[in-house]
């Protein structure tokens, strides 16, 4: 059967399936409202923290504190086979199979979620922090991997709400909770690490218990356990994760492989310091990845997308983009007001790169989904690649050079790359002009 003829029959069992089901009620508009409304209100909370952190928190701490951030996006990333590129896709395009599909995934990443816990325990270890902070980092690690699959999935079964609330419980409420319980009198200064992680670790519990909707979909029964069906699905996947694990190893190289090298080549209290400038500067792509896109990815990557969302999702993007910038602007400005002092220059220039860098990876997006729906996937992984590749090269030269804003020039750099390996090959295989067809890699 031809790969056109395929595509047609899936389409219209699709279609079918969806007519089955209840329409949802509310709109475009009003579900982007209380998205936006709940990632200001929780998520916002990450901001919040970092910017009194800065203050109250010992520089080596904060600084040990971004090296787990980067670790809690690294790790999960890496156990988890990026097996979402591939299963999420699969649910949605193939509903006779999505069924077997979510039990399958459901037992994955309970098994890789310990698999972090382990991973991340042995890392901690090799940094030599102390028994009490690698037995709550490696708790956090692997419900953060259980996080982050909660809030996919929940994106992926049309709850983009719920999804954010998960994203928010994880990754920033607790932000907004610790600096509150401080101006209270229920936290001393400075903040001490454990304290932290204690927070850290009750919001990721809350992010994973945002799924309790959903779980029926995805709750394996001993029927279900078939291991030979089991271990060809999962060989499968690993087929096509390998494309993926090397693309978000490189887009997460570019994104936070800037901490790490400030805490090899210079030290952690400079790691802590980069870490702050590029949280306050991600603004716009934590908006872009948090807000717009929880509204957006199933009609992006359904055989049914239109252009008309294509171009709703860009000129979204740009207004998010425009917002978001200002409002780091804003944050930066809050914080040396804050702290009664203004940043160096090598500190500002620093900022500006990363604002820069971070707003090009939110514009890679719309050709991203292109190529992504078209299943283009090692184009996408090329750029990842050498914008990884790119950001490590620059950060190494001139890291010893100008410091942090070394490793801040190579970040945007490996972001400019990444744009333009992705636009380009948007353009070149013309998606756009046949959006009802995608063709293959």
């Amino acid at each position: 059967m031809s790969l056109r003829r395929r595509r047609v029959d899936t389409r219209r069992e699709a279609e079918k399936n969806r007519a089955a089901e209840p329409r949802p009620t509310r709109s475009t508009a009003t579900d982007m409202l209380a998205v936006l409304v709940l990632r200001g209100v929780a998520l916002g909370g990450r901001f919040v923290f970092i910017i009194f952190a800065t203050k109250y928190m010992l520089p080596g701490d904060f600084g040990r504190f971004g090296i787990l951030a980067a670790l809690a996006a690294f790790i999960p990333g890496v156990v988890g086979l990026e097996a979402y590129q591939v299963l999420l896709r699969r649910i949605l395009q193939e509903p006779a199979r999505a069924s077997d599909t979510r039990r399958f995934y459901a037992i994955f990443v309970l098994s890789g979620s310990l698999m972090s816990g382990v991973l991340g325990a042995v890392t901690l270890a090799v940094f030599g922090w102390s028994t009490a902070t690698i037995s709550l980092g490696s708790a956090i690690l692997a419900l953060e991997h259980i996080g982050m699959e909660t809030a996919r999935n929940l994106i992926n079964e049309r709850r983009p709400t719920l999804s954010v609330l998960s994203a928010a419980l994880r990754t920033g409420a607790w932000g907004v909770a610790v600096p509150a319980l401080f101006f209270i009198g229920v936290i001393p200064a400075p903040w001490t690490f454990e304290t932290v992680l204690w927070y850290w670790l009750v919001g990721a519990i809350g992010a994973a218990i945002a799924g309790i909707p959903i779980w029926h979909l995805f709750r394996p029964t001993t029927k279900d356990l078939h291991l030979r069906n089991s271990f060809r699905l999962l060989k499968e996947v690993a087929g096509y994760s390998r494309t993926w694990m090397v693309y978000i190893l490189g887009l997460k190289g570019i994104d936070m492989g800037g901490r790490f090298v400030c805490a090899f080549m210079i030290s952690e209290a400079a790691a802590g310091r980069f870490t702050f400038l590029s949280m306050v500067a991600s603004l716009s792509y934590v908006a872009q990845k948090g807000v717009v896109e929880p509204i957006y990815y199933p009609r992006l990557i359904e055989l049914e997308a239109t252009e008309a969302s294509y171009r709703q999702f860009r000129q979204i993007n740009f207004a998010v983009i425009t917002g978001a910038s200002i409002l780091s602007i804003l944050a930066l400005a809050a914080t040396s007001w804050l702290n009664s002092s203004v940043l160096p220059g090598s500190e500002l220039t620093s900022f500006g790169l990363l604002l820069l860098g971070f707003a090009l990876l939110s514009l890679s997006q719309p050709a991203h989904y292109r190529l992504y729906r078209a299943g283009m996937d090692r184009v996408i992984m090329l750029s990842g690649v050498i914008g990884c590749a790119a950001m490590v090269v620059a950060s190494l030269a001139a890291t010893p050079l100008w410091g942090v804003s070394g490793a801040a020039a190579g970040m945007m750099l490996g972001s400019m790359l990444l744009l333009g390996i992705k636009s380009r090959a948007a353009r070149k295989f013309a998606i756009a002009a046949s959006p009802d067809i995608p063709r293959p890699a």
